[in-house]
């Protein structure tokens, strides 16, 4: 699935710390998005409304759709995100309530990064009110579904220990960093793989005219001195990009620059 690295969804049961937990991150300068299924059904009773998931489930998961995918666009790239609740929450949503899941829900559900992070069921801070009137029964039955929509949606599910919202925070914040450490060492290690497989492939005949090789965003920029060996290898541009990715053993070069 497509990895869109700055949008993390907390997940989890009703009364399971979640909205706490986000506004703890916000305090932290994360941008955070509020659950808009409870917005919804604040919504709903102030107007005597009844797209309520306990009333007209379809209508109110169609509402939460609408509402998720123009949050979406309020992440801008420059910035980590946090979500109460993403899409996946209302494809579980609407399986526990036994209605068929519209295919646009899954497509838009992969428009996260793919690690997601679950608060578990936790009795001794559960309480619910108007916006959430599951019993904790309910939210440990919830939870079961959520964590096997995310399964299945092929997420992986990070389950938040039972400790303060402080250091839950800081538990957030570890893995991060442990992403951008092991993100960075990677995009390393690819581009000395590509050049490796620019210079197995080409061979000396190429390799000779070859003054410089740079991987920039998923693009090879390759610097050669001979204007006839650029217009003779600009024809097979695509089989190369083809053959270098086969050669690292996965899709790196999308886009490939002779200079």
């Amino acid at each position: 699935m497509p990895t869109h690295s700055n949008r993390y969804i907390i997940t989890g049961g009703p009364g399971s710390g979640k909205s706490s937990l986000l506004s703890a991150l916000v305090k932290q300068n994360y941008k955070g998005f509020e659950e808009i299924s409870r917005v919804i059904i604040r919504e709903q009773h102030e107007i005597g409304g009844d797209m309520v998931p306990w009333q007209n489930l379809a209508a109110f998961a169609e509402l939460c759709y609408e509402r998720m995918s123009s949050q979406l666009d309020d992440c801008k790239s420059d910035c980590t995100c946090f979500y109460d609740r993403g899409l996946p929450d209302i494809i579980a949503y609407v399986r526990r309530g036994g209605l068929e899941v519209p295919a646009k829900y899954f497509e838009k559900a992969k428009a996260y990064n793919q690690t997601v992070f679950l608060t578990p069921p936790w009795q001794e801070i559960f309480i619910n009110d108007n916006e959430r009137p599951e019993s904790y029964e309910d939210a440990v039955e919830i939870n079961k579904f959520l964590k096997s929509t995310y399964s299945e949606l092929g997420f992986k599910i990070i389950e938040l220990p039972k400790i303060s919202i402080k250091e839950r925070v800081t538990f957030i914040e570890d893995i991060l960093k442990e992403f951008v450490k092991t993100n960075n060492l990677q995009s390393g290690l690819d581009k000395v793989n590509v050049r490796e497989a620019w210079a197995n492939l080409m061979g000396n005949g190429v390799n000779n005219y070859t003054t410089a090789i740079e991987l920039k965003h998923e693009t090879l920029y390759v610097q050669l001195s001979s204007s006839v060996l650029r217009e003779e290898l600009s024809y097979g541009n695509e089989k190369i990009v083809t053959m270098l990715n086969e050669s690292v053993g996965k899709e790196i070069v999308k886009k490939l620059v002779l200079r």
